[in-house]
């Protein structure tokens, strides 16, 4: 009994020494990659204050237009992801792939709609850009006085 006890230690200890080396080089490997991490995440911090102050040193419609128009991503983070217009919720989801590296979009996918339409004279400001149902945003472009919108219902999503 006493010289299994034994063997089992001595296998442990063996096992512990032939994992020490590639145990220590996954660390090494690990901080390395979290170092990386670190510098990327600095540069990406460095360049966005260049461009804030960069924007900040010209108008504010011209830096926005500089930047192009907004992601819906970014509107729905700023001002929420309700249809400005029907004041219902937008879903993401509300999409479906038509083939290779297409996309159809649904009736209540979230677009980004402009208080004044850039064709207009309005800017890509974020302060002019609402987030919108697809069909919303649509029915607003086809009739440009409507002021009531009813809230569509989903087309793909589950």
């Amino acid at each position: 009994m006493g010289w299994v006890v034994v063997v089992v230690v001595l296998a442990v200890v063996a096992l512990a020494l032939i994992l020490r080396e590639p145990v220590a080089e996954a660390r090494v490997r690990r901080r390395q990659r979290q170092q990386e991490r670190k510098r990327a995440a600095r540069r990406r911090r460095v360049a966005e204050a260049e461009q804030r102050r960069r924007d900040r040193a010209m108008n504010p419609a011209k830096a926005a237009a500089r930047r192009g128009p907004p992601r819906w991503q970014q509107v729905a983070q700023r001002n929420g992801s309700k249809c400005w217009l029907c004041g219902t919720r937008t879903y993401p989801d509300d999409r479906r792939r038509a083939g290779v590296g297409t996309e159809q979009l649904g009736a209540t996918y979230p677009t980004v709609d402009y208080v004044v339409s850039i064709d207009r004279g309005g800017t890509y400001d974020m302060g002019n850009a609402r987030i919108a149902h697809r069909l919303c945003a649509e029915s607003r472009l086809a009739n440009p006085g409507r002021e009531e919108f009813r809230p569509p219902l989903r087309t793909y999503a589950a």
